[in-house]
């Protein structure tokens, strides 16, 4: 526990220990008197978990051509957009690609589209990545890794997370297995054996 007596110098572990200071304080410890309710507030709004009924937060990163990504232009032009969080050195990630793949086969025609958020550090690995798996959904990249605003701001602690979004940016589901999500988008679309 070596961190606690020199703490790793990012953003994101302040944010981490920021949040942990938050819950200690508002599950009702004084034991930071001189907290600026403002600050609380605000914390406590972004580190929240999201869940189905929230609206999914904004954001807009880069693609394989170098283009940025509006993700709120992509859930109006779709009424289920799968966001998911990945990274291109994840084998549960990768291990989880041929089953998307499947469903965009199936179902990005008829309304499906996937908007895959790459939290990365090197962009060659994840544009190979994309290139040999033949992804063909919208790859966005942030090469700021899990100190990413985006991760941040959708409460993403691992990775595969996903998040079902409908056209008016509403979080259908959250963590959604693709067995379950195959279901659910036969029901939306209808079979497309």
């Amino acid at each position: 526990m070596h961190w606690l007596r020199k703490p790793p110098n990012s953003p994101f572990f302040a944010k981490c220990i920021t949040a942990v200071i938050v819950i200690v304080f508002v599950k009702g410890c004084a034991l930071l008197p001189s907290f600026e309710c403002d600050s609380v507030e605000h914390t406590i709004q972004i580190e929240r978990l999201l869940k189905r009924g929230d609206k999914a937060p904004a954001f807009s990163l880069r693609d394989l051509v170098g283009d940025e990504v509006a993700v709120y232009d992509v859930f109006a032009q779709h009424n289920r957009v799968l966001v998911s969080f990945w990274g291109s050195w994840c084998e549960p990630c990768l291990r989880k690609l041929p089953s998307m793949i499947e469903l965009y086969r199936k179902f990005g025609d008829d309304g499906f589209e996937i908007v895959g958020v790459a939290l990365e550090i090197h962009e060659e690995f994840w544009a190979q990545t994309v290139v040999q798996y033949e992804l063909s959904w919208k790859n966005l990249v942030s090469l700021d890794s899990w100190e990413s605003e985006v991760a941040f701001s959708y409460g993403v602690s691992k990775v595969p997370t996903n998040f079902l979004v409908d056209s008016s940016g509403c979080i259908r589901r959250t963590d959604i297995p693709m067995e379950e999500l195959s279901a659910l988008l036969t029901a939306v679309y209808g079979s497309q054996e």
